[in-house]
């Protein structure tokens, strides 16, 4: 006969298959250890009760995942980012820092999946699990029902965020236009010059030259009407890079290059490197959590550099002509 802990392999592994249907409150239980993997973000009767907790979304091997459940006591909310805190509140809504959409059983947003809200970000929603069968993209906005976005039923098992920017040729929104949603080196087959920019989901790094050389510019969600609005000098956008979501930010400041001399840690925004540690210039740099923006100026002004984990042995290598340094901050989309 199989031993019991053989049998109780073969019973959990059969159980995976199964499809999430209506459950009771007891059996959405987060995994103890934070390395363990779980089907969905489950939430346990504890933390329900507590306003802002922090809990894991599920850990999973794909980059971008939400989960779809059905549960009829509240709604199902859930973002992509694995490894990013989500936040529940007293109406058990979550959020993270890439986007927000709620799924409700009936139409006109009540309680299976008849009606979709969302509320940021951009987002590309599968009729079958593991994001297979007819899917469906959607932008920020409100579907009474599965009519709305075109759906042939009210099937929804996986969903996915989709980072999206808008380049267009005038100002105010306004001429041709090129939508993004990765990185694209060469944008200058597409458009042949940037006015206004129109962020939907995701944080990003834009550069007067292909390849991503020249000057950049950090841009998050929002709009953009004009090149003043993100501080550009003219109206050349010729590439642009996605800059990924991480949990954590940490970084290590130091005032002589190959990461000698006085060393200064730093895990918040700084708005002015002089005012915190006396310093107007910094020789080298090593990033070792989340992305950076490093600005030559105080307050978030001047030229722009996208610092990534990596270590920078002197200011070339990020980019610069010279070690001035004027203030640093984190990349982190708002919500």
């Amino acid at each position: 006969m199989r031993s019991a802990p053989f049998v109780s392999k073969v019973i959990m592994a059969l159980l995976t298959l199964i499809p999430f249907t209506r459950a009771s409150e007891d059996d959405w239980k987060m995994p103890e250890r934070e390395h363990e993997r779980a089907p969905c973000p489950m939430i346990s009767n504890e933390k329900k009760k507590k306003e802002n907790t922090e809990i894991p979304l599920c850990t999973t091997p794909r980059s971008l995942l939400c989960c779809f459940c059905q549960h009829s006591s509240f709604p199902a909310i859930y973002t992509s980012c694995p490894f990013v805190p989500i936040i529940l509140d007293a109406n058990h809504r979550l959020s993270t820092t890439m986007g927000k959409i709620t799924f409700y059983e009936d139409r006109d947003f009540q309680g299976r999946c008849n009606s979709i809200r969302v509320d940021s970000g951009c987002w590309m929603i599968y009729e079958r699990p593991n994001y297979q069968g007819h899917q469906y993209f959607l932008r920020r906005g409100e579907y009474p029902d599965y009519q709305h976005w075109m759906g042939l039923s009210d099937s929804v098992r996986s969903c996915r965020i989709i980072p999206d920017i808008t380049f267009y040729e005038d100002r105010a929104f306004q001429g041709r236009c090129h939508e993004c949603t990765t990185d694209s080196p060469n944008l200058q087959p597409c458009i042949s010059r940037c006015n206004s920019i129109r962020v939907e989901s995701g944080c990003w790094m834009i550069y007067e030259r292909p390849n991503y050389q020249g000057q950049q510019y950090f841009l998050r969600r929002g709009e953009y009407p004009d090149h003043q609005q993100w501080m550009g000098l003219s109206d050349s956008i010729r590439s642009c890079r996605l800059i990924p979501p991480t949990g954590s930010h940490r970084l290590r400041l130091y005032e002589r290059e190959d990461h000698k001399g006085l060393m200064m840690e730093l895990s918040e925004d700084c708005p002015s490197i002089q005012d915190r540690f006396h310093l107007s210039e910094i020789r080298s740099l090593h990033v070792l959590e989340g992305c950076w923006v490093l600005y030559e100026l105080p307050n978030y002004r001047g030229r722009q550099f996208l610092l990534r984990p990596q270590e920078y042995r002197r200011c070339q290598d990020w980019g610069a002509m010279d070690a001035k340094a004027g203030s640093l901050r984190k990349v982190v989309d708002l919500y």
